[in-house]
């Protein structure tokens, strides 16, 4: 097995593990262990920031060999009898984690990201990387998103919960790294950044917190652990940073709320599709990033948009140049692709393969274009399609099947026309409500108030593409389609005999709200 960079010795509850010796120490008595368990109680420990898959295990394990995966699944007993069962999780579907804290002495592989309190045993540590590896890597950089940190800079001054809301790959991460970095050196015990994505249990929250924090809990069940991690907590003066946290938003909001009422200097700062509905949380919704005004060269290099896909699309290949060639096709991309960031990196990594034209023309079909996301990316932003699966598994079956129908909805629609073309079957009209608000709540549906007060709700044209690749799935396209057009086609016909009398401007102004569904 490849050596690692993590410390000599580590040490967990009863146990010590002695690199040099290769050797498990258990209440001080060296234990019998196979060298195939003590690679994998190694390699558990090395990346127990994540879950690790079987197959991974297996490879790393076993390299160059065909091995069963019962043979995996033996040595993983083997250690927790050895250990005790809590010491490795089993991630249903996905792989194992190391679950036990360690003590502070075997944090090695771990990165500094803000100076240490005075307290020595309290030092805050992190990592920014989404992958399996022991190197710290910088924060992207920011396109088009200063207004957005001056703002959080300020919520988080002057509140201390703080949720950055907003669709998936829209760009909350980064924005949340950015905020983070900038504001360690305002808080005396610094800063740490907690990637939730890999955790599939509530439970799991504290724990993963604790470790990130070199603090060791002690108690028997998840609010045990809650309580002494916010114990543990009550004088730090630092800002803890809870990214990803929408597929456990109810842990997250109990364990937040702990922390705040036990740590009166604490801050934190979360990012989820939803917010955490917690008295006094601040919520932030961050948009899409901004599209030019017009497309000459130097105002499409004004837009955020346009300055991230430059940048990317020059990364994935040198000879690329934003001219006035090519400057109108590279702003229609970024317009169909409503400015979303990850939407943007991918299709900017696809130029070198199909051009700016040829992307351009295959916009259509972008979730089966984009898929060139980068390696060390978390998988779910490798792939347009992945990051909107992510989204759409949080729904519940109802919301979903509301989703979907709301796909056949060209540009903005109102409230009834929502009701009158989402429900049927199990589902009625004050249900398509409630769960139309769920969707805004999750950033999967955008709304805004017109001039004259009403509400309009809109789909970003990529969660509608995806939706009507599930309404398809569903065997629902054509009754959708045919209530579709039955509430417009009503909406036309009680316009018609009013267009030539003395309501004629206001009925115009009205189909004009509906002009692209009418279409």
């Amino acid at each position: 097995m490849p050596e690692s960079n993590i410390a000599a010795e580590l040490v967990f509850d009863r146990c010590v593990v002695r690199r040099e010796a290769r050797q498990v120490v258990v209440d001080g008595q060296p234990a019998k262990l196979g060298a195939r368990a003590y690679d994998l109680l190694l390699v558990l420990i090395e990346h127990r920031d994540r879950v690790v898959s079987k197959n991974e295990l297996l490879e790393i394990i076993w390299p160059g060999l065909v091995v069963e995966e019962n043979n995996l699944q033996v040595h993983v007993s083997a250690l927790r009898k050895l250990l005790g069962p809590q010491t490795i999780a089993t991630i249903p579907g996905r792989g194992y984690r190391f679950t036990a804290t360690l003590a502070p002495s075997a944090t090695a592989t771990a990165a500094t990201l803000a100076e240490p309190s005075a307290t020595p045993s309290f030092t805050v540590r992190t990592k920014l990387e989404r992958r399996s590896s022991d190197r710290v890597t910088e924060s992207p950089t920011l396109f088009g998103r200063d207004p957005d940190m001056r703002t959080l800079t300020d919520l988080v001054n002057a509140h201390r919960l703080v949720t950055i809301a907003g669709a998936g790959g829209i760009g909350k991460t980064a924005l949340a790294q950015a905020v983070a970095r900038a504001m360690a050196g305002d808080f005396t015990h610094g800063m740490a950044l907690i990637d939730l994505a890999p955790l599939t249990d509530g439970a799991q929250l504290a724990p993963t917190i604790a470790s990130a924090l070199q603090l060791t809990l002690r108690g028997d069940h998840a609010g045990d652990l809650v309580r002494a991690l916010a114990d543990a907590m009550h004088d730090r003066h630092m800002l803890i940073v809870l990214d990803n946290c929408e597929h456990l938003v109810e842990a997250a909001a109990r364990l937040s709320s702990a922390l705040l009422e036990a740590a009166p200097t604490l801050h934190l700062l979360a990012t989820s599709q939803e917010p955490l509905k917690l008295q006094h949380e601040q919520v932030y919704r961050v948009g899409t990033l901004a599209l030019p005004t017009g497309i000459t060269l130097a105002e499409a290099r004004l837009a955020g948009a346009v300055r991230l896909f430059e940048s990317r699309a020059h990364a994935a290949d040198a000879r690329f140049v934003l001219n006035d060639a090519n400057v109108t096709a590279v702003v229609d991309i970024c317009a169909q692709l409503d400015g979303i960031a990850l939407a943007i990196e991918l299709a900017a990594a696809r130029v070198q393969l199909l051009g700016v034209q040829g992307l351009r023309d295959r916009l259509g079909q972008r979730l089966f274009v984009l898929s060139g996301g980068s390696r060390v990316a978390a998988p779910r932003h490798r792939t347009l399609r992945a990051a909107l699966e992510w989204s759409h598994t949080l729904l519940s079956v109802e919301q979903q099947a509301v989703f979907r129908r709301l796909g056949v909805m060209s540009g903005p629609f109102g409230l009834d026309a929502s009701q009158q073309v989402a429900a049927f079957e199990a589902i009625d009209e004050w249900a398509v409500l409630d769960h139309l608000g769920a969707l805004v709540e999750k950033s999967l549906v955008t709304v805004e108030q017109n001039e004259s007060g009403e509400m309009r709700y809109r789909m970003l044209e990529t969660m509608r593409q995806y939706a009507l690749e599930r309404l398809a799935e569903a065997g629902e396209q054509q009754a959708t389609r045919e209530r579709h057009l039955a509430c417009f086609l009503a909406l036309a016909e009680a316009a018609k005999p009013q267009l030539s009398g003395p309501d004629q401007g206001a009925w115009l102004k009205r189909l004009e709200l509906d002009r692209d569904n009418l279409l």
